[in-house]
Parts: structure tokens; sequence; C-alpha cells
């Protein structure tokens, strides 16, 4: 069973408006890195929204690298992948094969480039579920660090954007979730907005605002970040 389970309720008048719209569902994941040329990506998205619309994952992880580069909505695709654990990295061979090993970063997730060519490289999440959450660029000889978070961003757009596409800003009124193990209620009102249980910490997105930023959390800020009510 999923240990995480988001239900996002809609109102009549909310669904049918969105419908209307062509709107989808996105759903982007918030990791941690001191790297900065890291950008999130589509890591999951539904075309088909009824009153009560569930997201369902549980903490299993890949490491990935492509060839694809880091443009502002294009999609970056997995080429290569190798499942990966907190305190593990997976290192990138000749002829761009990934194997895991342990790693001494305790809690992080390593990618550690020793083949001859640079990759995009990133973390998957529940590949069950949806894609890819991030995509960074590896340099010949190096490392990145990168480490998931239970922070999740959700918005409805009328633009269509596949997994695993590079979004700069959110195109819709948007929430950041810290979503817990368990089950977490959502619900969208097309005149105001997003609303959560008290009980949930959540940072509301105006439309606009960038994603860069908020879902690619600095390394060192982590501990210090407070969502908001």
């Amino acid at each position: 069973m999923a240990s995480r389970n988001v239900t996002i309720e809609l109102d009549n008048a909310t669904l049918s408006q969105l419908s209307k719209q062509g709107a989808r569902l996105y759903v982007l994941r918030a990791v941690t890195s001191a790297d900065r040329t890291g950008q999130p990506t589509v890591w999951y998205t539904n075309s088909t929204l009824l009153a009560s619309n569930y997201v369902s994952w549980d903490a299993t992880y890949e490491a990935y690298i492509s060839t694809d580069p880091l443009t502002a909505y294009e999609v970056v695709r997995p080429q290569s992948k190798t499942k990966i654990a907190p305190s593990q990295v997976a290192v990138i061979s000749e002829p761009g094969t990934l194997t895991t090993q342990t790693g001494d970063l305790e809690g992080r997730f390593q990618i550690e480039n020793s083949s001859k060519t640079a990759y995009t490289c990133g973390i998957i999440g529940d590949s069950a579920v949806g894609g890819n959450y991030c995509a960074f660029h590896v340099t010949v000889g190096g490392l990145v660090v990168i480490t998931p978070t239970d922070k999740v961003f959700f918005m409805f757009a009328s633009q269509k954007f596949d997994v695993g596409t590079i979004i700069l800003q959110s195109f819709g009124a948007g929430i950041i979730v810290d979503v817990p193990a368990g089950n977490t209620n959502l619900n969208f009102n097309i005149n105001s907005g997003w609303s959560a249980d008290t009980s949930t910490n959540f940072e509301l997105v105006a439309a606009g605002e960038k994603l860069q930023e908020k879902l690619i959390i600095p390394s060192q800020m982590i501990f210090a970040s407070q969502m908001q009510n």
C-alpha cells in the first residue's frame, strides 16, 4: 500500500469550469541540493478530473541519467536508471551505465559521474505513479547531491505538459504541501483557490511565481525553511 495518499476535492462549479478550460492536474516534487543547476520537472499529471482526485505513492526511488539538455518547457527523458536509497551513490560509468554503491553522506542521494560524458541527471520517485522529480547537470568527474523531500506542489493549468517537462513557473494558483504519511485532504475552488486542514503545513503559490527556488531547495536552508499555514 502507498505510504502517502492525497485526495483533492472539487465542487461541481469548479469541476465544470476546469473542464471547460481543458485544465489538467499537475504534481511536482521538491528536493534539496546545493547544486543550483537543478530544475523541477513534472512528476505526475491527470487530465481526467472528477469531484475527488487521488494521488498515492510510496518511498521508492531511482537515479537516472539522460542526454536531454536542461531546456525550459522541454521533456527530460530518463535513458538509464538504477534503484537508489538514502545514503547511496549512483555511479555513472562507460558507456552510460549506472550502478548503486554505499555512499558517504548519511541520508543523501548522490550521483557521481565517472564516465567521459556529461549528462543530465536526477531522481525518479515511485515510477509506478509518475516520472522524474528534477533535472540537474552533472559534469565529467562531477558529483550531484540530491535529497527528496515530502514537499509536493499541486496546480491546475490548461497548458499541456508531459511528465518530465521542465517547468519554470506556476501556470495557475498552486499549493506546496508538506505531505505526511497517511491521508491528506485538499480542496480547490475556482473562485477562492486552494485550502487544506489546519493541521496541514502548506504554502500557497500564485500564478506566475518561479518554481525553481521553491522546489529545488538549497541544502543549507532545509532545516530553517518554514511552510506557512
